[in-house]
């Protein structure tokens, strides 16, 4: 099985480590509950892209195990607004479109972070 790369995505002075999970603004960390880190991820990984709602219950509950899924699909974006200090009116992080999805404004770019094989290996 090859190692799992974790990816760090920065944007707007923030840093979101995928495999942790753990948001930090200027170096402090910023707790997420686990749905809202996991659509910060699915989101992270579609810059720009208009995401659906069927797209992210797809992703975050892969077996269709949860029920409510629009309640909790708002939930974590509003989780989300909340951390970002964002403003569903107007915008910065994350834009709603009306009866599909949603859509993550800033610009992301990604740092590569290595497996512990790699950094051995170096």
């Amino acid at each position: 099985m090859a190692p799992r790369h974790s990816r760090i995505f920065l944007f707007h002075k923030l840093r979101f480590d995928e495999k942790s999970g753990e948001l930090t603004n200027n170096g402090r960390v910023v707790r997420l509950p686990d749905q809202s880190s996991r659509l910060l991820t699915y989101l992270l990984q579609r810059p720009g892209l208009v995401v659906l709602r069927e797209e992210m219950r797809e992703y975050m509950w892969p077996e269709g195990e949860h029920l409510d899924h629009d309640h909790s699909i708002n939930n974590a974006v509003n989780q989300l607004r909340r951390v970002f200090r964002d403003d569903s009116r107007s915008p910065i992080f994350i834009e709603t479109i009306p009866k599909r999805g949603y859509r993550f404004l800033p610009t992301v770019t990604e740092e590569p972070c290595l497996t512990l094989s790699q950094r051995s290996s170096s």
